[in-house]
């Protein structure tokens, strides 16, 4: 739906200005995520491609198939249950855990895997435990739909990632 002009027009009469307001106004409205972009091939953007504004967790969930919500559900528990004290919100347009007044942890449902998102620190304390998975030097780890969740291994990503948080807030 692109307009394009192949040489600067010298005036544009009444006739066709109309006609470029119609057309523009026939054009699909584009999300802010497709404005910058990062449009459905974005690996981001949800497994169900639903891309209204979600009000809370548990909408944030309940918009997954049931394998994925499921996954998912077994990572907010994981957390929860490491780090009681921790706040649960919807940030970012994902589930995001504060801790002391600060971020700690996020996870989101992509279209090929399960991101869970942390700090470089966590990322790099862990690497070797770590090298059966895709992960980035920013803060990702990449989970698959369809394995198991290694447990163990989060409990301890998330211990120290609450400890790392703790000891920012006293400084």
């Amino acid at each position: 739906h692109a307009i394009m002009i192949k040489k600067p027009p010298q005036a544009i009469q009444p006739d066709s200005l109309s006609k470029l307001k119609t057309a523009v106004a026939e054009l699909p409205l584009m999300t802010g995520k497709q404005r910058c972009g990062q449009g459905i091939a974005n690996e981001r953007d949800d497994v169900n491609m639903n891309t209204e504004k979600r009000k809370s967790v548990e909408d944030y969930l309940s918009s997954f198939p049931d394998k994925q919500r499921n996954l998912l559900n077994q990572l907010r528990a994981l957390i929860k249950k490491t780090i009681p004290q921790c706040e649960e919100k919807l940030s970012w347009g994902a589930p995001t855990y504060m801790l002391e007044g600060r971020y700690c942890l996020q996870f989101a449902g992509n279209q090929k895997h399960l991101g869970f998102y942390t700090s470089p620190t966590t990322i790099r304390q862990f690497r070797t435990d770590l090298t059966a998975y895709k992960t980035n030097e920013k803060n990702t780890l990449q989970l698959s739909w369809d394995q198991p969740l290694p447990e163990d291994l989060l409990i301890k990503m998330i211990q120290f990632r609450a400890e790392e948080v703790r000891q920012e807030a006293l400084k």
